[in-house]
C-alpha cells in the first residue's frame, strides 16, 4: 500500500471519528442533562410552538445515533445527511432566539459554514 494512501486513510478515520464524538457526547449531554436544551427550546418564538415537543427527542436521536454511526465507521456518508441538515437547523432556531444580538447574522453564518 501506498504511504499516501495509508496516510489518507488514517487522516478519513482521525476525521471520522472526532465528527462522531462531536455528535455524541452533546447527544449523550442532552439524554442525561436535557435542562440547558430544552430551557432553549422554550426560548424559541411562538410560530416554532407546534414542533416544541418534537425538537429535544429528534435533536438527540439524530445525535446520538448519527454520531454512533459514525464513530463505528458504518453508513458514514448516510449518517452526515441528518447531522449536517439538524446543524443548519438547530443554528438557525439558536439564532432566532438571540434575534437581537448585533453579531446574530455572523453566528448565523457561522453555523452554516460548521456544516461545510
Amino acid at each position: 500500500m501506498d504511504s499516501t494512501v495509508k496516510l489518507t486513510n488514517t487522516g478519513i478515520a482521525i476525521l471520522r471519528i472526532t465528527c462522531g464524538l462531536f455528535f455524541l457526547i452533546p447527544g449523550v449531554i442532552n439524554i442525561v442533562q436535557p435542562h440547558d436544551f430544552l430551557v432553549l427550546v422554550e426560548r424559541l418564538p411562538d410560530i416554532f410552538n407546534p414542533v416544541k415537543a418534537f425538537i429535544h427527542p429528534t435533536v438527540t436521536a439524530i445525535e446520538v445515533v448519527g454520531g454512533l454511526l459514525l464513530l463505528l465507521g458504518w453508513n458514514a456518508r448516510l449518517a452526515t445527511i441528518p447531522l449536517a441538515l439538524m446543524t443548519i437547523g438547530v443554528g438557525i432556531l439558536v439564532n432566532a432566539v438571540d434575534i437581537k444580538s448585533p453579531l446574530h447574522t455572523l453566528s448565523l453564518y457561522a453555523h452554516i459554514a460548521a456544516v461545510g
